[in-house]
């Protein structure tokens, strides 16, 4: 098992301003989102994530879809440092 220390749910690394967008859309969208890249952590055999936190209140949905996909879900809740 592996562990992912310092992710961040709301940021894809490729276009980070269009994927928060698309998370604040609305809650469906969202939590097909986060499913998918815990799905995707999943499939790499990383079974726990540390999130970094986020503005956008998302660490309460990904709370929930992590524990779904049964993956382990931290998060300090808001960004430590900016």
């Amino acid at each position: 098992m592996f562990i992912d220390v310092h992710m961040h749910a709301a940021l894809d690394g490729i276009d980070s301003k269009a994927y928060r967008a698309l998370l604040m859309q609305d809650e469906a969208t969202a939590r097909k989102m986060l499913k998918k890249t815990f799905q995707a952590y999943k499939s790499r055999g990383i079974l726990a994530v540390r999130d970094g936190g986020d503005n956008l209140d998302l660490f309460r949905l990904a709370r929930q879809v992590a524990e779904e996909e049964n993956v382990l879900y931290r998060s300090p809740i808001f960004a430590i440092y900016k």
